[in-house]
């Protein structure tokens, strides 16, 4: 079971980096360099700042606290997806929001 888990915690962050990497090559094609590097570079940082997050918050809430900031994390990121969506579709007239 960890095995499986290990390999679909994988699969997600693996889908992630290539959604992510289509989304940031739409504006520019001629920029595709420049752009991955920032792009992999931010990839790096979040990771980063997320590894920090979880080596302070699990010696002081154990697994609980661990599993809520693992939980927290997407759910803001989704929140924050989700509401500038809507403030792009507004500010752009003429396009469906979703």
């Amino acid at each position: 079971m960890i095995a499986l888990a290990a390999i679909l915690i994988d699969m997600a962050v693996q889908t992630t980096l290539l959604l992510g990497q289509h989304t940031v090559y739409q504006p520019d094609p001629a920029a595709r360099a420049r752009l991955n590097g920032a792009f992999i570079a931010m990839f790096f940082v979040g990771g980063a700042i997320g590894s920090q997050l979880g080596s302070v918050v699990y010696p002081t809430g154990g697994w609980t606290a661990l599993t809520v900031l693992g939980t927290a994390l997407p759910l803001i990121a989704l929140l924050y997806w989700t509401t500038e969506r809507r403030q792009r579709a507004a500010a752009e007239p003429g396009t469906a929001s979703l």
